[in-house]
């Protein structure tokens, strides 16, 4: 129970400070890119021996790309909010 609080808190944190908000997002990004090139140059024939360990890997590229997406499309919105805000 306090583990869920302290992972609430730290949620909140990051959702609402942008310079961390971003590095997160940077963060999410260089790791992704990094796993696409490991799994096209490097493990490419392991991923090859076998259909299930290639939907695997897809399937956590998919989510880490939807993730990332997610964050960015909340920044976005969060800085017109903010614009919007000052501009009153």
């Amino acid at each position: 129970m306090k583990t869920e609080g302290t992972l609430l808190l730290m949620a909140r944190g990051v959702f609402r400070n942008r310079k961390l908000r971003r590095k997160m997002m940077a963060a999410i990004l260089l790791i992704l890119l990094l796993v696409i090139a490991l799994g096209t140059w490097v493990v490419d024939d392991w991923l090859a021996e076998s259909i299930l360990r290639f939907v695997v890997f897809w399937l956590i590229i998919t989510v880490y790309t939807l993730v990332l997406l997610l964050l960015c499309v909340y920044d976005m919105l969060r800085l017109k909010k903010e614009c919007m805000e000052e501009s009153e």
